[in-house]
């Protein structure tokens, strides 16, 4: 039986590509034509999404259906208790998920409760880490293309987890440890709970990765009042949009897992499409911005708003 497939949800506007930018890396561009604005330029669906479990509503854990379940309402659970956020909205959605979750189901019961006990951060970064596994198990047991995506012009599937950038020189030499550590004690060895996992360095990579590629699934746009976070997600195409606090395009979760990037103005042929990583609402000044830019993604702002407001305060 096929791994649950998002296939069908997925869009991306025909005049999208991308380029190789010198410093930032990867960049998303309007490569064959110009992008309108309010036209839609991307419907991504996730590698792997799960979600907070401090959130007052869940997510189908079928990764077919990744819709959000408000308040946890008619939902089904896990006959085996490996977690009270593991959730599927149908008998259908739990049956379709069932080789997939059998994944993970052992290292949920095995890990969950301590992990809490210590950091939802970690407990969530872990959990997620194992899904994006999972993910790349089912792909392993299928045959080569058979889950391919159609018209997709980007890597799908684990080729496309590699591309992620880690970002690993940058993050603190203590932070990486801590990853390292927890990789040991969580994603290595016979009683992990992990059918298969990979070598400790690997897995300190695909954390790196995760860590600087994660969404927070949030019911408004990303740039402007967002509010409260439900879930996580790795998307492993809208990734490659680039940053800037005076973005062009705009992300939002759309109840169904996927992210939603819409364009706020005219784009040009060849111009970049860059969104904002985090609220803008919340971070109005150029200190603050770039406090959350080098903090959370290991980068310093310089677009050109950012260096407008330095020039002005120097």
């Amino acid at each position: 039986m096929p791994a649950p497939s998002t296939q069908a949800s997925l869009h991306l506007h025909p005049n999208l590509g991308q380029t190789q930018h010198p410093l930032k890396g990867r960049a998303l561009v309007a490569a064959n034509g110009p992008i309108r604005a309010g036209e839609l330029v991307m419907a991504d669906v996730p590698y792997a999404v799960l979600p907070t479990v401090t959130a007052d509503d869940t997510i189908c854990s079928n990764p077919g259906c990744s819709r959000r379940i408000p308040g946890y309402a008619s939902s089904m659970t896990c006959e085996h208790n490996c977690s009270p956020a593991v959730r599927w909205c149908s008998p259908t959605c739990k049956h379709q998920d069932r080789r997939r979750h059998g994944f993970e189901c052992g290292w949920l019961k095995h890990n969950s409760p301590e992990l809490r006990q210590v950091s939802d951060h970690d407990y969530h970064m872990l959990w997620i880490v194992v899904r994006m596994l999972a993910a790349r198990s089912l792909e392993l047991e299928q045959e080569m293309g058979e889950n391919e995506l159609p018209n997709d012009v980007f890597a799908s599937g684990w080729p496309g987890v590699q591309l992620l950038r880690s970002n690993r020189q940058a993050w603190p030499t203590a932070q990486v440890q801590h990853w390292r550590e927890l990789a040991r004690n969580y994603l290595q060895g016979d009683d992990c709970g992990l059918p298969v996992t990979l070598d400790l360095e690997s897995l300190v990579e695909l954390i790196c990765a995760e860590e600087t590629n994660v969404f927070e699934l949030c019911p408004g746009p990303t740039e402007m009042n967002r509010g409260e976070p439900y879930g996580l997600a790795v998307f492993l195409r809208v990734t490659i949009a680039n940053h800037s606090c005076v973005p062009n395009v705009s992300h939002q979760a759309d109840g169904q897992g996927r992210m939603i990037v819409t364009a706020l103005r005219d784009l040009a042929k060849g111009e970049e499409c860059c969104t904002s990583y985090f609220d803008l609402a919340e971070s109005v000044d150029v200190q603050a911005r770039r406090e959350k830019t080098e903090g959370l993604f290991t980068f310093t702002c310089t677009c050109s708003r950012c260096l407008a407001e330095t020039a002005t305060v120097a």
